[in-house]
């Protein structure tokens, strides 16, 4: 099997992941440089030299959406999520383990051979492809559990410099193949909100009525050693990347184009023409705005916003139903429940 297609260059790239993505322009072009210098390396076999990127932005910023739109533009690649909220080192008590990451390429390799009915793919070159997303990275910090999280960095720290591991892979329906890959040379991508360091940023990004951002502090690798990291593995990541609080014209945007499309979907495969006023659309965003959720609150007052709607869509059917324009119905109905 030959290397998977990732000759995106780094413009062509961030072209791509801006049509699902919007704003974090710096966490959009760190990560569309390093998926190509990743490609390029594997592509010309040449020794790995594979990002270790660290992305840190409060909630609702969009870390997880950036790693999932790359998922999407490069099917090819096998994306392991690592939980590291409920992560615990060898000995500890707790199923979820570094190790798993093993077991997790393991499978993702004999679904990929499968998927494609293809036992002769070579199975090292598709492990080679895994992504590692360590997702809730600044759960492992030595403040929130000094030995269980010190003894899960000492782990990881091993891990991200290189261990060589041996996997089974299932080539055909009663064929093995035992395959040898070695950590380093897997991308990894560590997410992590780091609430108590980005929660000034995001209270002081904006004026109190204009919601116009404003200089922030740039977190840098000795606050996250004051916040529990220990700097070898700290040295290891080769960059870190601060999202942005997202602002007022994005969460309008993003309400537009992915948020308020699949229910006016929804109501219109039933019969019922549904659209959304300006003044809603800026009421939707300035919540989540003021309450600092960021896009992950969207979802929860849309939906809160259209429950008694949907609850009495057979009203409507046949009919166009345009909500935040204030007529006597709607008055009563247009408080929006906000539940947090």
């Amino acid at each position: 099997m030959s290397a998977p297609d990732l000759h995106y260059s780094p413009r062509q790239l961030y072209d791509e992941l801006s049509k699902s993505v919007y704003g974090q322009e710096a966490a959009k072009r760190a990560l569309c440089n390093a998926f190509f210098s990743a490609g390029t390396e594997v592509t010309l076999d040449q020794p790995a030299l594979m990002p270790r990127l660290l992305l840190l932005g409060g909630t609702g910023t969009g870390k997880t959406h950036l790693i999932k739109s790359i998922a999407q533009i490069f099917p090819a690649l096998n994306f392991i999520f690592v939980d590291c909220s409920s992560l615990t080192g060898n000995g500890w008590v707790g199923d979820n383990k570094l190790a798993n990451i093993y077991q997790n390429i393991t499978i993702a390799v004999n679904n990929t051979i499968a998927e494609n009915s293809a036992p002769e793919l070579d199975a090292e070159t598709l492990a080679r492809f895994s992504v590692v997303v360590f997702d809730e990275f600044d759960k492992l910090a030595t403040a929130h559990s000094p030995e269980a999280g010190r003894a899960v960095q000492n782990e990881l720290l091993a891990f991200v410099e290189g261990t060589r591991k041996q996997l089974t892979i299932k080539t055909g329906k009663d064929t093995v193949k035992t395959i040898t890959i070695y950590t380093a040379d897997l991308p990894m991508i560590f997410l992590g909100a780091f609430s108590s360091l980005t929660k000034k940023s995001v209270q002081q990004a904006y004026k109190p009525t204009l919601f116009q951002p404003l200089p922030e502090h740039k977190i840098n690798k000795f606050d996250l050693c004051e916040y529990g990291f220990s700097r070898e593995l700290l040295g290891r990541i080769t960059q870190l990347v601060q999202l942005e609080p997202l602002t007022l014209s994005l969460l309008e945007k993003i309400l537009i184009n992915q948020i308020l499309p699949p229910h006016i979907n929804l109501f219109k495969a039933n019969g019922v023409a549904l659209s959304f006023a300006p003044e809603i659309i800026h009421q939707f965003a300035t919540q989540a705005l003021t309450h600092h959720e960021g896009a992950r609150a969207l979802r929860e007052i849309v939906a809160d916003y259209l429950e008694p709607y949907l609850f009495e869509i057979d009203r409507y059917v046949g009919k166009k139903l345009r909500l935040g324009q204030q007529n006597e119905e709607q008055q009563h109905n247009n408080v929006i429940a906000m539940r947090f």
